[in-house]
């Protein structure tokens, strides 16, 4: 009970803080007309001409340096992710074409309209999506691994150069 006061005062507060803002801005234009609504403020955005907000990227380096906004905690380097293979692609769509079909099968499952075709069609499809995953995981595995291969195969070949100059390119 006294956690339910202590949030009905709070509450009571704020409407009533709302309320007086509402009034002085009717006071403040002259007609009710103009109402704000109690959960919002309005703030006036302004730039300056000179503001990079109107200057439009000229080249393609340019859109890729552009920070990018993102509602995750997280930022992400688009330099170290690495671009996704048109096999892994069409592997991430059909396991999402996969996904569409299942949840309508388990809506129909769940709802008790589930006929025997359709349960053998639901156990076909959860068999296809586990063996795509798998490949999928396989394909990003292969692919780091090469990735890897490559990097270390760098590194040795700078490191030879490092210690015999006369084998450099150049």
């Amino acid at each position: 009970m006294k956690k339910k006061g202590l949030l009905l005062g709070l509450w009571s507060k704020q409407l009533s803080t709302t309320a007086q803002k509402q009034n002085a801005a009717e006071d403040k234009f002259g007609d009710s007309s103009t109402k704000i609504n109690p959960t919002t403020e309005h703030i006036p955005l302004e730039f300056t001409p000179e503001s990079d907000q109107f200057r439009e990227p000229e080249s393609e380096t340019e859109i890729e340096q552009m920070p990018v906004a993102s509602n995750s905690k997280k930022s992400i380097n688009t330099a170290s992710v690495s671009k996704p293979k048109p096999a892994e692609e069409d592997l991430k769509t059909q396991i999402s074409l996969i996904d569409e079909d299942l949840v309508g099968l388990y809506y129909k499952k769940s709802a008790g309209f589930l006929t025997e075709e359709q349960e053998s069609e639901l156990k076909e499809k959860k068999t296809r999506k586990k063996e795509l995953e798998r490949l999928l995981k396989r394909k990003i595995y292969n692919k780091k691994k090469a990735q890897k291969s490559r990097d270390s195969k760098k590194m040795k070949l700078s490191k030879l150069c490092e210690t015999h100059p006369e084998i450099q390119r150049p």
